[in-house]
C-alpha cells in the first residue's frame, strides 16, 4: 500500500508570491520625504571644514592666525627659519617686508630664466631671433644660453654686485637657479598672491 507523503509540492521556480497591499498602518513615502533626503545629503556634502587652512611651517607661532593681507607687510622675520642673521642680510638688499620680497625684480629675473630654460632647445636658436635679456644681464653673459646661465653667479643679473653674492651665499644660495628656487621668496610670493584673493 503506498505511503501518503506529508510533504508539500515545492512552489514552482521563479512563481514569486504576490505582495501584500498596503495595511492602514503602513507607511507610504512621498516624493516630498525623498526631495528632503536629497536636500539633507547636499547640506551634508557642503559642510566644509577649515580646521586644516592654514600655512603654519612658513610662519613663526606668534604669527599663525593673520591675515594674509596683515602678512605681506610683516617683517621678514614673520617667515619661520629667517632669524635675526638672515633678516640682516635680507635687509643688505634693501628687503625689510614680506612684500618686498615678494616683488624682489632680482628673484622674478631669476625664476624667469628657470621656467624658460626648461623649454630651450640646446644650440638650435635661429639666426634670425630678436629674443634676448640683455638688459637684465651684466655684458659678459648676455651670449649664455638660458641652461648655461643656471649654473652663473648672483652677480650675472644686472643691477646685483659682486659684494650681494656674499650676501647670498650667507643665505646658502650661489647660483641663479638656487635663486630661483629660494623657498623664502616662493613663500612671500605667494602670501602677497593669496592676499589679493582674500575676502
Amino acid at each position: 500500500m503506498a505511503q501518503t507523503s506529508n510533504l508539500r509540492a515545492s512552489p514552482r521556480l521563479g512563481k514569486r508570491k504576490p505582495e501584500d497591499p498596503p495595511s492602514a498602518t503602513t507607511t507610504v513615502k512621498s516624493p516630498k520625504d525623498k526631495v528632503a533626503k536629497t536636500e539633507t545629503s547636499e547640506e551634508a556634502k557642503t559642510e566644509i571644514k577649515l580646521d586644516g587652512f592654514n600655512i603654519n611651517f612658513a610662519l613663526i607661532k606668534a604669527e599663525e592666525v593673520k591675515s594674509f593681507r596683515e602678512l605681506k607687510d610683516h617683517p621678514v622675520g614673520t617667515l619661520q627659519g629667517i632669524g635675526p642673521k638672515y633678516a640682516g642680510e635680507l635687509e643688505k638688499l634693501g628687503l625689510k617686508t614680506i612684500q618686498q620680497m615678494a616683488d624682489y625684480k632680482f628673484y622674478h629675473l631669476a625664476k624667469c630664466i628657470k621656467t624658460l630654460a626648461q623649454t630651450e632647445e640646446t644650440g638650435n636658436r635661429l639666426e634670425s631671433s630678436k629674443m634676448n635679456l640683455e638688459s637684465g644681464l651684466i655684458k659678459e653673459f648676455e651670449p649664455y644660453a638660458l641652461k648655461d646661465l643656471l649654473e652663473q653667479p648672483i652677480h650675472a643679473l644686472q643691477g646685483l654686485s659682486p659684494a650681494a653674492d656674499k650676501t647670498f651665499d650667507a643665505l646658502g644660495v650661489k647660483t641663479i637657479e638656487q635663486f630661483a628656487d629660494f623657498k623664502y621668496f616662493h613663500w612671500a610670493e605667494a602670501i602677497v598672491t593669496a592676499a589679493k584673493w582674500e575676502l
